[in-house]
Parts: structure tokens; sequence; C-alpha cells
């Protein structure tokens, strides 16, 4: 199955309505190049570690 968001982007993030839940979906077709980055992204984000990268646009909130 290929899935992708509405933007054709990542969702990488806290799911926003249970906090302790997080993702990173969608790294299908041309996003596979930047699965390294995304894990090291998450991984932050699941610590609480300030993330130095944009990742704003790639949160699943913007979907609600």
């Amino acid at each position: 199955m290929y899935t992708m968001s509405l933007d054709y982007h990542s969702i990488v993030g806290q799911y926003p309505a249970t906090p302790n839940i997080h993702s990173a979906a969608g790294l299908s077709g041309h996003e596979f190049k930047f699965a390294r980055v995304l894990g090291e992204a998450a991984a932050d984000m699941i610590l609480d570690i300030l993330c130095s990268l944009p990742m704003g646009f790639l949160k699943p909130a913007q979907f609600n």
C-alpha cells in the first residue's frame, strides 16, 4: 500500500489528542531518503530535546 498525507509530506510528531503517542509516517516514495534525519528528529521530540530542524510543517496537528 502506498500512503501519503494530504500535502504529500511525511507526518512526524506528537499525536494531538494523546501526548504520549508520537508518529513517523508516510515515508514511502521520495521521503525514504530522509528516513535518517526524520528518525533523529522524532527521537528528539520523544525525548523532549529541542530539535534544531524546522519540523513544524510535518506535525500531525496540521490536519486538524
